[in-house]
């Protein structure tokens, strides 16, 4: 692995590699990534995510030091255009939050740049997710609200209802009508979804299990099979 004692992020505008970068496209890239974001492009994201990652090699190469430092910027950047553009703070947050913690248990440039390959593309569906239910009406919108704000908690539609001050029958059938699934398998995918973060960061199973209001750690697996098709140990090591 490549050393580089002490070294700034701000020094590699004077090293040789930002001459590589450049040459490669970077800032270009670059570019056009935090403009596909902001719109939510998914349907572009992929072939413009490989063309800035080719040309992030020349800069990080071996050295994960700097390749924290870059991804660090760069998911800042990412973080912003999604947020200006709509993204709820508290859903980006959350998304840094477990990116962040993937990054500081990486140990190579590949599983850095990995992760950000996953970090751009969880940030651009958030946005794209973002637009569809701009358009979904506002109780719709608080019941999604606040599943992601209460997302540790046991959940259910009689507590949710209670909360938003709407009968459950309304909030149910409204909920279905406009999202196509019931609030409570709505509540499960978004349980779920945190949990896959959780279990790639090697927090415990009974741990995530409480953490996200199951009843225990075998309920926390059957849901997560049921859901996925795989155990949360068959995941884990997928």
């Amino acid at each position: 692995m490549e050393e580089v004692k002490d070294m700034k992020f701000s020094d590699l505008f004077f090293d040789d590699r930002t001459g590589e970068y450049l040459s490669a496209g970077g800032y270009k890239h670059k570019s056009k990534l935090l403009q596909n974001v902001s719109r939510g492009a998914t349907d572009k994201i992929e072939e413009n995510l490989t063309e800035y990652l080719n040309s992030l090699k020349w800069l990080v190469k071996d050295n994960t030091k700097i390749a924290n430092k870059a991804l660090e910027y760069l998911w800042a950047q990412v973080s912003a255009v999604a947020t200006n553009s709509g993204l709820d703070d508290w859903v980006a947050n959350n998304i840094k939050m477990r990116y962040y913690v993937e990054l500081e248990q990486a140990d190579t440039t590949e599983e850095m740049l990995k992760l950000c390959e996953d970090f751009v593309y969880g940030f651009t569906h958030a946005v794209a997710t973002q637009k569809i239910e701009n358009s979904y009406s506002p109780l719709v919108q608080e019941c999604l609200a606040f599943v992601r704000h209460n997302i540790n908690s046991k959940l259910t539609s009689e507590m949710i209802s209670k909360a938003l001050h709407f009968s459950t029958s309304y909030i149910s059938h409204k909920f279905k009508l406009e999202m196509g699934i019931s609030l409570s398998e709505f509540i499960l995918k978004e349980k779920v979804s945190v949990a896959k973060h959780m279990i790639k960061s090697n927090i415990p199973l009974i741990q995530i299990a409480d953490e996200l209001g199951f009843c225990s750690q075998s309920h926390f697996s059957q849901r997560f099979k049921r859901e996925t098709g795989m155990t949360p140990t068959q995941f884990k090591n997928s």
